[in-house]
């Protein structure tokens, strides 16, 4: 039973009370009162009864839900009636008070129907609102979160040892090789234009993460001097497919930190009816179990924009560290 349902039928009683004093004798004042009091504490017990009745499986525009509310009410306040009469019969019997029969109408009294469906109506009214005011706050907290998620996402692809490593090799090389330095500093600047403008809640091609992947693995080649072993094969259709802004990079940035040798990276992406599976392969070794920050955001964005329609897994296979990430298909 609700708090608020005792303070309502109480009010109810008493002013019902008041309202049918000049319907009856001063001498069946006495009466009135246990009547009333009858009436608004069996409609007590009935509406307490409604209230799990309407708060199953309820959902707003739900027509059965709404079916079920109308027959439900209609339902209760013949009930209503019934019981009421049933208790105040026995009530009168055995306290042999006299109940004031000629203020009650003959047959259906309608005064339990229009009761009990502006009940309903309140009822149903409060719950809407209520519904609208947590739907408010669900999606300030969602709106928070992707704030959140932007700025650690942020933090997480400018990391300053990125940035120190990216600038020092720029500083090495403009002594060395002036054409390749002016190239570095493009790959830089386009790799910095990208990050800082994205949506994290606007998914963008994939063929725009497979240009950010370049720009990144240009400067880590310069900053390596060493040649990087890159294979990207993307399906017919799936450069076209929408993913999550930087949803490569941290797996880009893990197999170019743990790779071994020439660092040699596989990037696979293919359409299997409505999906999309991007691999991300490298040789190297898988280092134990948990997940660094960057694998740890891939899940949870992934997990935040997709739900049951996504998978994400990272596991050795031989000599090579496979991470496959497969979210349902959505094309521009």
């Amino acid at each position: 039973m609700k708090a608020w349902q005792v303070p309502l039928w109480a009010t109810y009683g008493v002013v019902h009370f008041f309202a049918s004093i000049p319907a009856v004798q001063d001498s069946q004042h006495l009466a009135l009162a246990a009547t009333m009091a009858i009436r608004a504490m069996t409609g007590l017990g009935v509406s307490s009864v409604l209230l799990p009745v309407f708060s199953w499986r309820r959902k707003q525009g739900n027509v059965a839900w709404w079916a079920r509310v109308v027959a439900t009410t209609l339902s209760a306040s013949a009930a209503w009636m019934i019981l009421d009469r049933i208790v105040l019969v026995t009530a009168a019997s055995i306290t042999r008070f006299s109940v004031p029969w000629s203020a009650f109408p003959r047959g259906m009294d309608l005064e339990y129907l229009f009761v009990m469906v502006a009940w309903s109506a309140g009822w149903i009214g409060l719950t809407l609102a209520n519904d609208g005011r947590l739907q408010r706050e669900e999606l300030v907290r969602r709106t928070m979160e992707a704030q959140t998620a932007r700025l650690e996402l942020f933090a997480a692809q400018l990391n300053p040892h990125f940035l120190f490593n990216a600038l020092n090799t720029i500083r090495s090389l403009a002594a060395e090789d002036a054409e390749r330095t002016r190239e570095v500093v493009g790959r830089l600047s386009s790799f910095l234009r990208r990050v800082v403008s994205f949506a994290p809640a606007d998914p963008v091609p994939l063929s725009e993460e497979i240009d950010l992947v370049r720009d990144y693995l240009a400067i880590e080649e310069a900053r390596f001097e060493q040649t990087f072993s890159v294979d990207i094969a993307i399906a017919n259709g799936a450069a076209a497919a929408l993913v999550p802004p930087l949803i490569l990079q941290p797996l880009i940035e893990n197999a170019v930190k743990y790779g071994d040798g020439v660092r040699a990276i596989c990037i696979r992406a293919d359409l299997v009816g409505e999906s999309l599976t991007i691999r991300v392969e490298n040789e190297g070794t898988l280092h134990g179990t948990k997940e660094g920050t960057g694998l740890r955001l891939t899940r949870s964005r992934l997990e935040a924009m997709y739900g049951n329609g996504q998978s994400f897994s990272i596991h050795q296979s031989n000599h090579t560290v496979v991470a496959t990430v497969i979210i349902k298909r959505q094309k521009t």
